[in-house]
């Protein structure tokens, strides 16, 4: 193409206008051009495309939009800028992040996962199948050179045996040596062939074991034997809301654990620093809450019931102020164990500061009806049953029993007990708890009430279909 000619038509279907302006002109601009084009490719301009024959010409729209392009080319600056935005992601990735390790931490030693495991015993599989392709690929032509040799071999058998590296079944009965060479070669197809066998037969099952290789024991704070002085006067002498606030945690937490069926020698305690140990860890040594109902005997003469408290709502009453917690309402299906009139006590007759284990003898006053409405047909059939004869308690139906209970705390050692479900601790049957003293016996035992009265308003509603029933 000479200096100053026409531009080959091959512009004028799509191509690019600055391609077509460098083949249209003058071999000495084209340098000068093809750098305006590297620097305006750094700008990530856009060029357009035309199907126009007049294009090409000098006095064309799109021939001046070129040269406008060209003159706001950007300087040597701006290029360093653009590389620098373009390299300054790799930079700063290639860059250590300053991290910092918590003080007193240790590095637990390495335990395959299931995912490891799994890919260790397929990387083995893969491993044996080449391993075994190596070793029967020769081995087939080998047998088939013997077989030929010595007693020769038809043309089937030998494609059969060079296809699917195995021996026709009449060839296993020719001789001795036959029926070795095929049970080999029997045997490598089955090896290919049991591989995804192997794998599917891994079953995974919960197995504990005692982290001996771990520094320092995990440790589960509790009260201990001694509380500070400010916690203790901010339980006496704070507002109601901090002790409000125990019962209702305490309510919420017991749904948790503890379901409608009794479940004999079994005592459990909820932990939220467990969220991160697995299901069915063992515990080395754990404190326990221990209260164990001794004997329940419901009342059958009412004169073995004290005369304030036939009737009336004077047991809840004097139960909930002995407490340290705010009960606002209760109500049907509530029971409490009434206060001690032998030694009656109140929360602050005790300042947590020694230990106690308490067994005693308490009457349990149940408040299950009212008016046509009854929460339970369980009772005995000879259980006493009185009806409301004040004012305030006209209507409702009380049952009583007494109940004898131990109170305290049990400790649970040498790995008996395990974690039962998220966040819950329990001894297993073959443990058995010793009740021992605790400093917060008095104090829950106190809370235990207002507890009751919480624990029927959450669950007034989950309460077995059928149990409330409207007597006609």
């Amino acid at each position: 193409m000479q200096n100053g000619g026409i531009l080959p038509s091959m512009c004028s279907w799509g191509t690019q206008e600055m391609l077509c302006y460098i083949l249209a002109n003058p071999l000495q601009n084209q340098q000068s051009i093809v750098r305006s084009i590297g620097q305006t490719t750094m700008k990530s301009h856009r060029f357009e495309f035309f199907s126009s024959p007049d294009n090409t010409k000098q006095s064309s729209p799109a021939y001046s939009r070129v040269l406008q392009r060209m003159k706001e080319a950007p300087d040597q600056n701006h290029v360093v800028h653009e590389w620098m935005y373009i390299l300054w992601p790799l930079i700063l990735h290639c860059r250590h992040t300053a991290l910092k390790r918590n003080a007193g931490g240790f590095q637990l030693p390495f335990t395959p996962t299931q995912s490891d495991v799994i890919t260790i015993l397929s990387s083995l599989i893969v491993i044996q199948k080449w391993a075994l392709a190596a070793w029967i690929v020769p081995l087939c032509w080998r047998v088939a050179i013997l077989l030929m040799e010595r007693h020769g071999l038809r043309r089937q058998d030998l494609k059969t045996l060079i296809r699917h590296r195995l021996l026709t079944p009449h060839t296993y009965l020719m001789n001795v040596p036959t029926f070795i060479i095929g049970t080999l070669l029997l045997a490598g197809l089955a090896g290919n062939l049991a591989s995804p066998i192997l794998t599917g037969s891994i079953s995974w099952t919960q197995h504990n074991i005692t982290v001996d290789s771990v520094p320092k024991s995990l440790k589960f704070f509790e009260a201990g034997t001694q509380i500070d002085s400010w916690n203790r006067y901010r339980y006496f002498n704070g507002s109601k809301i901090n002790r409000n606030g125990i019962a209702q945690r305490a309510a919420g937490l017991a749904g948790m654990a503890w379901r409608r069926d009794a479940e004999e020698g079994i005592f459990k305690r909820i932990s939220r620093s467990l969220e991160s140990i697995t299901t069915g860890s063992a515990i080395e040594n754990i404190t326990l809450p221990y209260f164990k109902v001794e004997s329940i005997n419901w009342v059958v003469d009412r004169n073995d019931i004290p005369s304030r408290y036939q009737g009336s709502f004077d047991p809840f009453i004097d139960s909930f102020q002995d407490g340290p917690c705010e009960v606002p309402v209760y109500t049907i299906g509530t029971a409490v164990l009434s206060r001690n009139y032998s030694n009656p006590t109140t929360w602050r007759n005790d300042s947590i500061v020694e230990p106690k284990k308490i067994t005693e003898k308490r009457l349990l006053v149940l408040w299950f009806g009212q008016n046509t409405y009854n929460l339970t047909k369980r009772l005995p059939s000879n259980a006493y049953v009185s009806k409301g004869l004040s004012e305030t308690s006209r209507g409702n139906y009380f049952a009583y029993a007494w109940v004898t209970f131990t109170a305290g705390v049990g400790k649970c050692e040498h790995y008996q007990c395990i974690i039962s479900s998220p966040l819950v601790i329990q001894n297993s049957n073959a443990s058995p708890i010793i009740p021992e003293e605790h400093l917060l016996t008095f104090q829950a035992l106190h809370m235990m009430p207002a507890l009751s009265a919480m624990l029927v308003l959450q669950n007034s509603r989950s309460l077995p279909s059928g149990v409330m029933l409207m007597l006609t």
